[in-house]
């Protein structure tokens, strides 16, 4: 499938990033491919995938909050985020995954390569090791 959008819309995002931009483009790529990784709660949750040493990270940020507004100085009291579902195609098995910021094992399911697993509650970020 092919997807054409004629619009500057990159310089748009990375200036703006607004949630409504965000969903836009999320899922217009959707409707074009294949995800490799995916929240349930994409306009609240980023969602980035990293290696180092033979060791995968999943980074989860919350977008929520006035990021964007240079004359916000600071965050305070920004809620958390949820029950935030996480999808991510994989090829390779997986034996855990762990949050390493809290180093708790996390439940999960793997079924057609796609792993599969929640987190309770994120207040600003988590990295995940998937192992």
């Amino acid at each position: 499938k092919v997807g054409v959008c004629p619009v500057r819309i990159g310089k748009f995002y990375m200036g703006e990033r607004t949630w409504e931009l965000q969903k836009f483009i999320s899922d217009s790529f959707s409707q074009v491919g294949e995800f490799t990784a995916k929240t349930d709660k994409p306009t609240l949750v980023d969602i980035l995938l990293s290696k180092k040493d033979d060791r995968k990270f999943v980074h989860l940020i919350k977008l929520t909050g006035e990021h964007q507004n240079p004359s916000v100085m600071t965050f305070r009291d920004l809620p958390p985020v949820y029950d935030v579902g996480v999808k991510i195609k994989t090829t390779e098995k997986v034996k855990k995954v762990i949050n390493v910021l809290d180093g708790k094992k996390i439940k999960f399911k793997l079924k057609n390569g796609v792993l599969e697993f929640r987190i309770d509650k994120l207040e600003i970020d988590d990295i995940i090791e998937i192992i």
